[in-house]
């Protein structure tokens, strides 16, 4: 089985699941981003980070801003679901309905102390518990962030160092 930090920097279909924070990074490789239980979409879309993405598999409630649209020219597919957004997309051509998308990302669920859990099937990767993998995905981005902040640091201290001993 693939190490799932590999998966987010080299997959051609990243999957977002219940993600709410920051991304960070360059990933060209990426022409496919899935958003699975995601509540700011916003966050996630962003052509400088994903500079090839082709295709959004949005699999996430209505989006507060319904012009998230706009933030990429990509085309959009939703699954088999009657919602405002979904609707409009779908109605003005710009998106289209796939009727396998969920069972293709959602591969099974189960009642934990009354919360559902979902397990994920991640394209390049296979079966994980939806949990283990937001937690993962958090983490990887968080110490992407921190790692980018750290070689800007050490970037500036070395020009700064270099430009004294001259």
């Amino acid at each position: 089985m693939k190490c799932l930090t590999s998966v987010f920097k080299q997959t051609s279909n990243l999957c977002f699941y219940k993600f709410n924070g920051s991304v960070s990074g360059i990933f060209p490789h990426v022409t496919t981003l899935t958003m699975i239980a995601c509540n700011y979409p916003t966050s996630i879309l962003n052509p400088s980070i994903f500079p090839n993405v082709k295709y959004v598999h949005y699999l996430s409630k209505d989006p507060i801003e319904y012009d998230l649209y706009t933030k990429a020219s990509v085309k959009w597919v939703f699954p088999n679901l009657s919602t405002p957004f979904y609707s409009t997309m779908v109605e003005t051509g710009l998106g289209h309905v796939d009727e396998s998308l969920i069972t293709q990302y959602i591969h099974n669920m189960t009642l934990i102390d009354g919360n559902i859990e979902f397990t994920l099937n991640i394209p390049e990767y296979g079966i994980i518990r939806g949990s283990d993998y937001q937690e993962e995905i958090t983490a990887f981005f968080m110490k992407n962030k921190a790692d980018n902040s750290y070689n800007q640091y050490y970037n500036q201290a070395l020009k700064r160092k270099f430009m004294e001993s001259l």
